[in-house]
């Protein structure tokens, strides 16, 4: 009889907790407007998958880390031809290259 109690809390703490990944934009716009530390953190888990086959990302140095995810979902948010169905990684890698590419400084070769 015990275990029952302590199984139902089990799954109903499992169903109410946010989740940390989420599946289409739209569930991402959502995770970010109620948790903006899981929104940064789904954020840097693109941006590492990203990176681990494309070149490295610059991002200021100066920036914090929520001014860095609400430039990010900023960016997304302005796209007009937005579908905010399809994969969250998708958008925010396009926000990720359109604002954070590294640009050669003056003087130097691209």
């Amino acid at each position: 009889m015990r275990r029952t109690p302590l199984i139902l809390v089990l799954v109903l703490c499992t169903l109410t907790a946010p989740q940390a990944h989420a599946a289409t934009t739209q569930a991402f716009f959502d995770l970010c407007g109620n948790d903006e530390e899981a929104c940064a953190k789904r954020i840097d888990e693109v941006r590492a998958a990203f990176e681990k086959t494309n070149p490295k990302l610059c991002s200021p140095a100066t920036m914090s880390r929520e001014g860095y995810a609400n430039e990010v979902t900023y960016w997304i948010g302005e796209q007009q031809s937005l579908d905010m169905n399809q994969d969250d990684a998708k958008s925010i890698t396009a926000a990720l290259k359109a604002l954070y590419t590294c640009q050669p400084s003056q003087g130097q070769k691209p």
